[in-house]
């Protein structure tokens, strides 16, 4: 299964660039150039992998705790999806330097 580590972050701004790492060597450049770029610039936000799915959930906008989380869905063939970020709900507070994990 796929295993992987999601990092926004910045000293001077929050970011929406993101780079990727997987123990198998991998990095961003399998990410779609357009979709190295999350939708909302954050940091501490939790990240997870779900699949070929890697969320973004919460995290600080440089003024206030955000409760919005996104999805990166990695192209899956057969199932029409492309490689972007999209909004999934929100998370029900807002929220940031907090965890996630997936089993």
């Amino acid at each position: 299964s796929p295993h992987c580590l999601l990092h926004a972050r910045s000293m001077q701004r929050r970011q929406r660039e993101v780079a990727t790492y997987s123990p198998d060597g991998a990095s961003s450049a399998h990410m779609a150039p357009d979709a190295r770029h999350m939708l909302s610039p954050r940091d501490a936000l939790a990240s997870a992998c779900l699949g070929c799915e890697l969320l973004a959930i919460g995290g600080h906008d440089g003024s206030n705790y955000i409760a919005s989380c996104e999805v990166y869905s990695a192209s899956t063939p057969g199932h029409g999806r492309f490689p972007r970020w999209t909004w999934i709900p929100s998370l029900s507070a807002s929220r940031a330097f907090h965890a996630a994990t997936t089993a």
